[in-house]
């Protein structure tokens, strides 16, 4: 037999089998319960695992075994502690938008895309001998407002001059209300609801030469339009016969 060796006990001599341990004595094993996380020490058992810290981050208490120790490192995944949410996520890296909208979360980001209004006149029936001192409505260019807005247009007249002879041509709107509206040098103009008013501050001049065709083509911009208001285009020939065929207008709102 070799020597007794008490646990705890001061220092004995040689070696030999150990004939007692926790009360158990004969050839003695290690039996669950015997080791505790707070004597483990060897990182063999729990790579890295050498301190509380470590320890703790793996769910190991002071009262589990080896055997507990290993179950939990074994099925140590990774778990979230809570302590995180989708905001203070977001916040630690740069989000993407689409129109101001986040990229995050899950569905579709909708894309509005603004609404083009378009309403169009044309005509190519040809009126031989217009002829006009004042502003004059030209037959076939009429356009009836069809969406609130403000309005981009384009008139191409097709004419044929015998004189050497300035030709005037502008727009103007017959309201569907009384209102103000702005004119394109900012003042302010007063509407009456069926009268009709001539853009003469956007008035264009163009030069007829002599026996050869021309076309008189213009763009305007009128805003604060709303729907019923009528738009003509104008000519003035000063008096001169003038020819005129293929005649557009068409004008244009995003809303």
């Amino acid at each position: 037999m070799g020597k007794i060796i008490t646990i705890g006990g001061s220092a004995g001599g040689g070696g030999g089998d150990v004939s007692s341990v926790f009360s158990r004595t004969g050839i003695i094993t290690a039996q669950s319960g015997d080791y505790k996380a707070s004597q483990v020490t060897n990182d063999s058992l729990i790579p890295g695992a050498t301190t509380a810290l470590a320890l703790n981050e793996l769910g190991v208490s002071t009262s589990d075994n080896a055997s507990d120790i290993n179950t939990l490192q074994t099925n140590n995944t990774g778990v979230n502690t809570g302590d995180e949410t989708t905001l203070t996520i977001q916040t630690k890296r740069p989000l993407k938008t689409v129109n101001s909208q986040s990229l995050e979360g899950v569905g579709n980001v909708v894309i509005t895309v603004p609404a083009l209004t378009k309403i169009s006149s044309y005509s190519s029936a040809v009126i031989n001998n217009f002829n006009s001192n004042a502003l004059t409505n030209v037959p076939n260019m009429q356009l009836t407002i069809a969406s609130n807005g403000n309005y981009s247009f384009v008139s191409t007249i097709n004419c044929n001059n015998d004189n050497d002879e300035e030709v005037e041509v502008t727009l103007a709107i017959t309201p569907i209300s009384s209102r103000n509206i702005t004119l394109i040098d900012g003042t302010v103009q007063a509407l009456t609801a069926g009268v009709q008013f001539s853009f003469v501050k956007q008035l264009q001049f163009d030069t007829q030469k002599k026996k050869q065709d021309q076309t008189l083509q213009r763009d305007f911009i009128l805003n604060g339009l709303i729907v019923g208001d009528l738009i003509d285009v104008q000519l003035n020939t000063r008096g001169d016969n003038v020819d005129i065929d293929n005649r557009w207008l068409t004008g244009f709102s995003v809303s």
